[in-house]
């Protein structure tokens, strides 16, 4: 079973930046997919405005279609709470013992 990559913050917007580096990350580990997933409000950034969550979300679907191994994740957006990775981690990993 190869390994799965997580990607998150706000992408807003998502930029060249972000793709070039999961791109290298995903070839340079040999990955099966990378999954984009935008937070719906950051800890870190409290005071920041940020677009829509579902615009963001949106902006990430479009600039990822051409690329199979990237996914969207809505997990954080559909939380609608402060997330924290580690707590996003931890649910995750629930999921794929459930799901195996």
């Amino acid at each position: 079973m190869k390994t799965i990559g997580l990607f998150g913050g706000t992408f807003d917007p998502i930029h060249i930046g972000h793709l070039v580096t999961t791109r290298f990350v995903y070839e340079q580990r040999n990955l099966e997919k990378i999954i984009f997933m935008p937070c719906n409000k950051s800890p870190l950034k409290p005071s920041m405005t940020s677009l829509n969550p579902v615009h963001r979300l949106k902006m990430l679907e479009l600039a990822l279609e051409p690329f199979p191994f990237f996914e969207v994740s809505d997990y954080e957006i559909t939380k609608d709470e402060k997330s924290y990775t580690i707590d996003t981690l931890s649910e995750l990993k629930k999921l794929m013992k459930v799901l195996n």
